[in-house]
């Protein structure tokens, strides 16, 4: 790609930013652990809406007052690869009160890195959890003009948009999500 724009003159006024928009964890193909679903049964009498389960497990009560029993039954139940629970205040310091938006799960299992819910041959991996091997992506930057250097500061992929707009000379709060989640741009990336 690089090449190509290079040969047609446009590298100089071009932005590439490479990414990807999650990870795939385990990292380590040796380190999967497939177990199933197991936190379905682990819930007893206690009745799900929905339930995706993956690389982490979202689950939509009937009763959304059972949760805390939920998360106790999961909590007490063998082989569910528990790392940590999110219900209640740890749900809502991250997401909307699932008691307001029908969209946000009641209860959020995060399993042990490297066990995916799943008994298929073909999966190795999963994604859409929050250990550092979901959560970490390349982010690669080019311009003319920055210097080649490794920047170690921890950044989202949401500050990607933002800095585009800057590079194009616009204004990233027109974007709304920008101003209402206040995304700064990328660091050092227009430092002069």
């Amino acid at each position: 790609m690089i090449g190509e724009l290079h040969k047609q003159g446009l590298l100089q006024s071009t932005l590439v930013i490479v990414s990807a928009k999650h990870g795939q964890a385990p990292v380590n193909p040796a380190s999967t652990r497939k177990i199933g679903d197991t936190i379905t049964p682990a819930l007893g009498n206690i009745e799900l809406r929905q339930a995706t389960e993956d690389s982490v497990a979202l689950l939509w009560l009937k009763d959304q007052t059972q949760a805390a029993s939920a998360a106790a039954a999961v909590s007490g139940a063998s082989n569910t690869g528990l790392g940590e629970i999110f219900v209640g205040n740890a749900l809502t310091q991250l997401y909307n009160d699932p008691l307001k938006n029908p969209r946000t799960p009641d209860l959020i299992v995060n399993p042990n890195v490297g066990t995916i819910y799943t008994t298929s041959k073909k999966k190795n991996a999963e994604h859409g959890g929050f250990n550092h091997d979901d959560t970490n992506v390349a982010l690669l930057v080019y311009t003319t003009g920055l210097s080649g250097q490794k920047v170690t500061t921890p950044v989202d992929t949401t500050q990607i948009a933002p800095s585009i707009l800057v590079a194009l000379g616009l204004d990233p709060d027109h974007l709304q999500a920008v101003k209402m989640e206040n995304t700064q741009v990328l660091p050092n990336f227009f430092d002069d």
